[in-house]
């Protein structure tokens, strides 16, 4: 069986580019200077290999990686504090603390492809 790319997947290049920006000398030194540690870009290298392995699938297999994908943008990470208790944490913890995305935040339909 071939592998396709549909136009709708996501450009693999857009997704580089956002990573390569946050890499970059200015980027980085700017994360040093407000923060103290350098910028490693978790979150744009997560992007740009997710959408790799997504290029590589079938489109039944790539559909169903992009929904569990979705999904878990959606729920967040475990540790991230609720809206309703972001002031108190972030008043507890220091600034930096991670907010989950609020409940009206964009639902992923059970039957989408």
């Amino acid at each position: 069986a071939t592998r396709l790319v549909h136009a709708g997947d996501p450009s693999c290049i857009k997704v580089f580019d956002a990573f390569m920006y946050c890499m970059t000398p200015t980027n980085q030194l700017t994360s040093y200077y407000r923060f103290g540690i350098p910028d490693w870009c978790p979150d744009y290298l997560n992007k740009w290999t997710t959408c790799l392995r997504l290029k590589t699938k079938m489109p039944e297999e790539a559909a169903a990686a992009r929904r569990r994908a979705l999904e878990r943008e959606r729920i967040g990470h475990i540790w991230d504090f609720k809206p309703a208790h972001a002031a108190e944490a972030a008043e507890t913890y220091g600034e930096s603390v991670r907010v989950r995305a609020s409940a009206d935040a964009p639902q992923v339909p059970s039957g989408a492809a």
